[in-house]
């Protein structure tokens, strides 16, 4: 006779012969977790951000596994970045950048931020901005350094026992998120206004 941990077990391994993709239907309560299938750049972008907040939420209540939750919320949060560049990229020019590099990204999305926002206040507000891609940057430069124990030699990772106060990250990246959901959001609003979407 088999125990609770047996049987839930025997129950776990006999999911491994179901399809992945199942999609239930009627009343089956398993049918609320249907997650509804839309590429578009500004669902990923947010998905991943809406991932590390989660995950922040969690770390919150219970901090005993933060550093284990370090590599996720990091890599989250800077691929958030990365998509809602690209996604304010292709708006403008209509084209997909396939690059993972922060910097060639900011550098395209440049002259789009600077020909909107203007003055002294966008200024700074444009320097801290670069300041703080930079950092990502630096510490991950192919969006590998947060994914794998070895992310090569172009990276610049925090040295091993260096410590990054997760908290700061997300309060940092929230407001690089209003920043770039504000020029996204004008960019959508002349988009709109000349007809094009």
């Amino acid at each position: 006779m088999l125990n609770k941990v047996g049987e839930s077990l025997l129950a776990a391994y006999a999911k491994i012969g179901e399809s992945l993709l199942t999609i239930y239907h009627g009343p089956d309560i398993r049918c609320s977790y249907n997650a509804w299938f839309m590429p578009n750049w500004d669902t990923y972008a947010t998905g991943y951000k809406e991932a590390a907040d989660a995950i922040m939420e969690r770390i919150i209540a219970n901090p005993a596994w933060i550093d284990t939750y370090l590599y996720p919320v990091m890599f989250l949060y800077r691929h958030y970045l990365e998509l809602r560049m690209k996604e304010i990229i292709g708006k403008c020019s209509g084209e997909v950048v396939y690059s993972h590099s922060l910097e060639a990204l900011l550098q395209r999305l440049l002259p789009e931020i600077r020909k909107r926002w203007r003055g002294a206040e966008a200024r700074a507000r444009l320097q801290s901005f670069k300041e703080r891609v930079a950092e990502f940057h630096r510490m991950d430069k192919t969006s590998e350094t947060f994914r794998y124990p070895d992310s090569g030699p172009k990276n610049e990772p925090p040295t091993r026992g260096e410590w990054i106060n997760l908290l700061q990250v997300q309060q940092v990246v929230d407001s690089m998120s209003i920043y770039l959901d504000g020029i996204s959001s004008e960019i959508e609003a002349e988009l709109d206004a000349e007809g094009v979407i």
